[in-house]
């Protein structure tokens, strides 16, 4: 969903001639993206809420048996045991992965790496530029 409002808010915001036109779309579409939360934020007594809000819950549920983070230390020991019966290792270091899982890895770190550069900051930018260049173009 959040693609799609990204897409038609670039769509919209090609499609206006002024610049002012531009603000209130985007001011527009921002507003319809963030009804999810609202709606969420009035909810007092759902299920739901209270099973995402509560810690004491969410430990027991999200148990980490296994990360890549930076932070995690190279010896740290997992609660899982392996066939041996040693415990297996915290952290997942890159040479220890299958090839097919290497190669799904870079295309992950490849997509993100698109997402922060160019997606994030690069295609608003583009928005408001060819936003003001078509007009410009089109009297010429």
């Amino acid at each position: 969903m959040v693609i799609s409002v990204e897409i038609s808010n670039l769509v919209i915001i090609c499609v206006a001639f002024y610049p002012i036109e531009i603000i209130f779309n985007f001011i527009s579409i921002a507003i319809i993206s963030e009804f999810d939360n609202l709606v969420y934020s009035s909810m007092r007594n759902e299920s739901m809420r209270k099973l995402i809000e509560d810690r004491e819950i969410l430990e027991k549920i999200f148990i980490k048996h296994h990360t890549t983070s930076s932070k995690c230390g190279l010896n740290e020991l997992s609660d899982q045991v392996d066939e041996k019966g040693n415990f297996r290792p915290l952290r997942v270091m890159f040479n220890s992965r299958t090839c097919f899982n290497k190669f799904l890895f870079c295309v992950y770190k490849g997509y993100r790496a698109f997402f922060v550069s160019v997606y994030f900051y690069f295609f608003p930018f583009i928005a408001v530029i060819i936003s003001i260049l078509i007009p410009l173009y089109a009297s010429s």
